[in-house]
């Protein structure tokens, strides 16, 4: 070790006060800063030591000196993020501008890869309300970005997340925990919520999967945690963080279908468990044991219970039971009913309990229909009530106390969206928060960290596409600008050029079909117009011969009908029908009569291929197709000698498919195929005029160029992990060089490679959220936009550029 270093060691006097430690921290801080003087991230030829970039931080948030300029930007992607976020809850962004990137990318950082770190810094910088027009590194060079939102930070992502539970213990950890399904053997997984890092998988024995998980604080100042498995009678008590079985399973008559926690005046935690029976027990957390004999809710199993202790010390227990139609509240210390609501109410799926300031405890309701409704608890008089705006139904529920005293209640549905509500009136509060692409909100917890945040903990059901735990800091959802923006989850974008010569980014948002035109240098909104459609799915563009530009617009699997609208003006010029399935791929062409026309590819159960005059939306053909199968891919391509021809590729192990756009008739293609089936499509002609086209597979997570004429493959691609690719898109570099670009499912990153070599073009660009859609305006230097539950866009550039931060 350096000698400097013992000497300021030697140097400590054993008495030190306060301050002078601080001073010695400091000190230690500026050498070790020098240490941490690196010039770029990404070939750079040496790394600062292990021991700098662990403990810089801790020694100068010691020394009070934890700014940019004692810890430099470009050394940031060499450090650990969770001693930073550890140390940085007494410093400010102002004073470390970087702290919530690093915060917001702790889940993707990779300590043996720092110009990934960097990657994934600059990307989110961009993304993160910075300016943009900065750089990130490799090839790419950020432009802008819309929508996103700076208010969560992910935590992880999980194949499937069921219920989430918060606890604070007293040294002043704060922990998450997840109940899953299909990861590491069904184990819970538990986070520091300082840190952003998970720190223990616990396999809890529930053979199916775990169904609930819930929290308690013991009388000594530490937690346990209660699972309960999917068919399971029993339910497992164990100690947080380190998942030590406490006592043995608390064993019901029934499956185990809900449970809670309360503390009594005298500090003993109990708990209630109810069953498929309709049974409830109550039971001394302490020692496992149960308290007084069980009783029974009527109307069948018990789906939902909370606990609310009242101010002279009885315990109140509702129930849902009977698919959420039966609710009744009980005092379990006499079994006494003391209120019900009328048989025939909307089913409720979440309840949730506080204290209100006036002495109150309430009871907060989500139902089936959407209503938010709040009682008190001991009489069970609706005090308010309010329509939630969640589509389809309230999901989940959780209360909090914000920093200025107000109760809170949070509330998920599955319209993929987060609403915070004023308990004492139930009004909305602040705009909603989105940040999910087509997956219901399952799950809310609330915690307050160690800096004061207080801070709601989501999950997405990951039924849909995206299975990811989220923190969410309430302030600044609060007191920032609202982030429910028309299209804000996106997973169909384009690009094209307007009459008057403005390059534009068309996006499609997915959950409340708007489409938004955007510049494509600047990301300024030109205009938005609605399809009056229950989502944007596909969507494409292009130019007719008197420069009108016209976007072909598919919607949900629901909806068989795909819109041909007036790009400039938003104005419908037709709406194409005769698919009698989901249209799932989208693709136009120029003939050789100049006309421009788009082809439609049909769903499962819809083996056509139909093509349309894009001048009036009038019907030009029908090309068929053997088997049910539908085309999730669609391309075209003009083979040497100008003839034009479809190419069409679908799930499972089919070839390409081919036609002749001329005479509708099959064309003759070599085998062409991935075995899990074809996803996304290309076409590309070489610089010698060889015709390649570009696919991307189904769950092999491959992408592979094929020379068309002869289908022998070209180059392949493998991404880092086996999965759908969900976009698929090729360009020319200013070099000449054409190029690939690819992003796999749920893989965060998007990757460029030479189409004719299939060699990887500097590192990935690392992204934030799930790139579901690409789109590229071709131009000296390229123009990627993406898609996601955000849109930006990045230039593409022949040369490498280090990574780093300026």
């Amino acid at each position: 070790m350096c000698r400097w270093w013992w000497t300021l060691i030697e140097r400590r006097e054993p008495e030190a006060v306060p301050d002078d430690i601080a001073v010695v921290e400091a000190r230690i801080a500026r050498e070790l800063a020098r240490l941490a003087d690196v010039p770029a991230t990404a070939g750079c030829d040496r790394s600062p030591l292990a021991y700098v970039r662990r403990h810089l931080v801790e020694h100068a948030a010691a020394g009070g000196t934890l700014t940019s300029r004692v810890v430099p930007d470009a050394f940031v992607p060499y450090l650990d993020p969770a001693r930073l976020r550890a140390v940085g809850t007494s410093v400010s962004e102002d004073a470390f501008p970087l702290l919530r990137a690093v915060r917001e990318v702790t889940y993707q950082w990779r300590w043996s890869d720092p110009a990934h770190n960097a990657a994934a810094l600059s990307m989110q910088a961009i993304l993160g309300h910075r300016a943009g027009d900065a750089e990130v590194g490799g090839v790419w060079r950020g432009l802008w970005r819309i929508e996103g939102s700076d208010h969560n930070e992910v935590l992880a992502r999980l194949p499937r997340v069921y219920s989430l539970g918060t606890a604070s213990l007293a040294d002043g950890r704060v922990f998450a925990v997840a109940a899953t399904s299909g990861y590491r053997e069904n184990a819970a997984v538990v986070w520091d919520l300082t840190t952003g890092t998970a720190i223990a998988h616990v396999p809890t024995g529930h053979d199916e999967g775990i169904a609930e998980v819930i929290t308690a604080v013991l009388p000594d100042g530490g937690a346990v945690a209660m699972t309960r498995g999917w068919g399971d009678r029993g339910v497992r008590v164990w100690r947080l963080p380190d998942g030590a079985p406490v006592g043995t399973p608390l064993v019901m008559p029934g499956h185990v279908r809900a449970m809670a926690t309360a503390t009594l005046p005298d500090r003993r935690v109990l708990a209630v468990t109810g069953d498929s029976n309709g049974t409830l027990q109550t039971w001394d957390l302490a020692i496992g044991a149960p308290l007084g004999p069980p009783l029974t809710a009527p109307g069948g199993g018990v789906l939902t219970v909370a606990l609310a202790g009242l101010p002279d010390g009885r315990v109140i227990a509702i129930t849902v039971a009977g698919h959420g139609r039966a609710v009744q509240a009980r005092d379990l210390s006499t079994g006494r009913l003391t209120w019900q609501l009328p048989t025939g109410s909307a089913g409720l799926r979440a309840i949730a309990v506080a204290p209100l300031d006036d002495g109150r405890t309430v009871a907060v309701t989500g139902d089936s229909d959407g209503a938010l409704h709040i009682r008190d608890v001991e009489s069970g008089t609706l005090i308010a009530e309010a329509p939630s705006g969640h589509r389809g139904g309230l999901s989940t529920l959780a209360v909090a106390e914000l920093g200025d005293g107000r109760r809170v209640a949070v509330s998920g549905g599955s319209d993929d969206a987060i609403r915070l509500w004023d308990l004492a009136s139930a009004t909305k509060l602040g705009g909603s928060l989105v940040g999910f692409v087509g997956s219901s909100v399952c799950a809310v917890a609330t915690a307050v960290l160690p800096d004061r945040r207080v801070v709601a903990v989501t999950a997405n059901s990951g039924g849909g596409d995206d299975g990811t735990v989220r923190i969410w800091d309430l302030a600044r959802a609060l007191t920032g600008p609202s982030v429910k923006i028309r299209g804000h989850a996106v997973i169909a974008v384009a690009a094209a050029q307007l009459p008057d010569g403005t390059a534009v980014a068309v996006t499609g948002g997915l959950a409340d079909g708007v489409i938004t035109v955007c510049d494509l240098r600047t990301g300024r909104v030109i205009s938005t117009f609605d399809c009056s459609t229950d989502g944007v799915y596909e969507l494409t563009t292009a130019v007719l011969p008197n420069k009108r530009v016209v976007a072909l617009i598919a919607g949900s699997p629901h909806n068989h009908v795909v819109q041909l609208r007036d790009v400039s003006s938003g104005a419908l010029i037709a709406n194409l029908t005769g698919h009698t399935g989901w249209v799932e791929s989208l693709a136009t062409a120029v003939l050789p009569d100049g006309r421009v026309v788009g082809l439609t590819g049909g769903g499962f159960g819809d083996a056509t291929v139909r093509v349309w005059d894009l001048t009036d939306g009038r019907a030009v053909a029908v090309l068929r197709a053997n088997g049910n199968g539908g085309y999730q891919a669609l391309a075209t391509a003009t083979l040497p000698g100008g003839r034009l021809i479809v190419l069409a590729g679908r799930a499972g192990p089919y070839p390409l498919h081919g036609w002749d756009l001329a005479t509708k008739a099959p064309f003759d293609l070599p085998p062409i195929s991935h075995g899990p089936g074809i996803a996304a499509a290309a076409v590309v002609t070489m610089p010698d005029n060889r015709v390649v086209v570009v696919t991307g597979g189904y769950g092999d997570g491959t992408v592979v160029t094929w020379d068309l004429s002869t289908g022998t493959r070209v180059a392949e691609v493998r991404i880092a992990e086996p999965g759908v690719i969900d976009s698929l898109a090729t360009a020319t570099l200013a070099d000449g060089r054409i190029v690939g670009i690819t992003a796999g499912h749920r893989e965060n990153q998007v990757r460029v490679w030479d189409v004719r070599t299939g060699v990887p073009i500097g590192p990935p660009l690392v992204t934030p959220f799930d790139v579901r859609a690409l789109a590229v305006h071709q131009a000296e230097l390229p123009v990627l936009v993406m898609g996601g539950y955000g849109t930006a866009a990045v230039e593409l550039r022949h040369e490498h550029h280090p990574f780093g931060f300026g």
